[in-house]
């Protein structure tokens, strides 16, 4: 790339037209709006009331602080590309879409910060596949055994390998703009399992009304259980690195603040509740708090009766959590081809890169089958740069650079933004790796030993259960 220099702010057309991008083919508002809500997917469904419940009151407050700040630094990164874009027009062309987030870091802090950049983000996008994939897997085990009354009840190290080859096709296609009908689909998938769940958890006459609310009310909260919240809350709307790859697909880039608040069903950053900013998720979490207290388990579905609603429920679980997986791990693909020198057109290198890739995160996923380990992990360590410290960091340097100046009020919401990530990353992390040394819950590979793998994951989601 040519070196990067900025235009001279003395230009007023040029910034005037900041949020004023010509259009051109790709995605409009409402098919963004629908990408990050299917990005988002139904894993808040599956694992936000507990990660609230555990916490208590706390919780809910610890809920919303995230969720209001998960939404600001979305938005940030969306206005910080624009101005990338508005003062470095060269960063504009062929590619510009495939590595969107280091391209910005190297707007921000040159080519050193690139490369850190794209090692981050690929290791953060392979890791953050992996829960999807298990919950696939793991569910469709589920189901089938059901269905079939225990006749074909074949481990779910198997179904790994068989949603990996079935994915396969749908994973050759391109960018954002080439999955239109995938994430529309996604996120109607989101609402329709969002209202069987409340409809699954008002029919459950198992629980009396309120269930055993005994840490609901405990003061102070206990660390582990704020840690594990963050970790949880992190990873279930971690959409930050594939964002940008989203508004560069979309045909007026300047609308993405319009794109992430219709999917956060907002209108503005100052959200006065938490039924502002994710209403397919509110009715869940509040209906479990409601039902269950905190007795609930980390996978909702676990404290689910089991009825043909709940297999139904599952069966969109499955489709949504594929669907979701397609579209987070879209960036990965576009990040190697790019370094691999593979054009934006449909061929065999695509395929086979695609394939190959697909084959890694099937094995990482054999090798590490427990989908609480990962979904901790993922959450807690690899998230929250991208999520919590960047955005803010880069829309400050940004500002600084091509306004000339950023406001206090900008400052101080960055300073405290960094501060929650960099505590909720290290508490997060450490709680998780300290429940992995007391419980010994890392599971032997399902290369090595399927039965033990199996059992454990199984002994583990009937605990819960329980």
């Amino acid at each position: 790339m040519d070196e990067l220099k900025p235009l001279l702010i003395t230009q007023p057309r040029r910034r005037s037209s900041l949020f004023s991008h010509k259009e051109r083919s790709g995605l409009d508002v409402v098919t963004a709006s629908c990408y990050v809500l299917s990005l988002m997917g139904v894993m808040p469904i599956i694992a936000l009331p507990a990660a609230v419940a555990y916490s208590g009151y706390a919780g809910v407050g610890v809920a919303v602080v995230l969720l209001l700040l998960i939404c600001y630094t979305a938005v940030q990164l969306g206005e910080t590309w624009l101005l990338a874009e508005t003062f470095y027009p060269n960063i504009i062309g062929p590619g510009s879409n495939r590595q969107p987030y280091p391209l910005l870091g190297e707007v921000v802090g040159g080519p050193r910060l690139r490369k850190l950049l794209t090692l981050l983000q690929d290791f953060t996008l392979m890791g953050a596949a992996m829960p999807f994939l298990l919950l696939a897997s793991e569910s469709v085990q589920e189901v089938v055994a059901a269905v079939t009354r225990g006749s074909l009840d074949y481990s779910f190290c198997y179904w790994l390998l068989l949603l990996t080859l079935l994915l396969l096709p749908i994973m050759w296609l391109g960018t954002p703009a080439d999955l239109k009908m995938v994430a529309r689909a996604g996120a109607a998938l989101v609402v329709v399992v969002s209202g069987a769940v409340v409809t699954a958890m008002v029919m459950d006459n198992s629980v009396p009304a309120g269930g055993e609310r005994s840490g609901t009310f405990r003061w102070p909260p206990r660390w582990q259980t704020l840690a594990y919240c963050f970790g949880a809350i992190a990873f279930q709307f971690d959409i930050h690195p594939v964002l940008l790859s989203v508004q560069t697909d979309m045909t007026q880039r300047g609308r993405m603040r319009t794109a992430v608040a219709t999917a956060f069903c907002c209108e503005k950053l100052a959200l006065p509740s938490l039924f502002k900013i994710t209403a397919p998720y509110v009715p869940v979490v509040v209906v479990s708090w409601i039902r269950y207290g905190d007795s609930v388990s980390q996978n909702l579905l676990n404290s689910l009766p089991t009825t043909p609603l709940l297999h139904g429920v599952m069966t969109a679980v499955i489709f949504q959590v594929l669907i979701c997986l397609c579209l987070g791990i879209n960036a990965l693909f576009q990040d190697v081809e790019e370094w691999l020198g593979i054009t934006d057109a449909f061929g065999w290198r695509r395929a086979v890169c695609r394939t190959c890739l697909m084959l890694v995160l099937l094995f990482l996923c054999e090798s590490l089958p427990h989908f609480g380990v990962a979904i901790e992990l993922v959450g807690g360590l690899l998230v929250t740069p991208f999520m919590f410290i960047m955005p803010p960091v880069f829309n400050l340097i940004l500002k600084h650079r091509c306004l000339g100046s950023t406001s206090v009020v900008d400052l101080v919401v960055a300073t405290a933004t960094i501060l929650v990530g960099l505590v909720g990353c290290v508490a997060s992390t450490w709680e998780s790796l300290l429940q992995l040394h007391l419980h010994q819950l890392v599971p032997l590979p399902c290369y090595i030993d399927i039965i033990a793998a199996t059992k454990m994951e199984t002994e583990d989601r009937q605990s819960q259960a329980n």
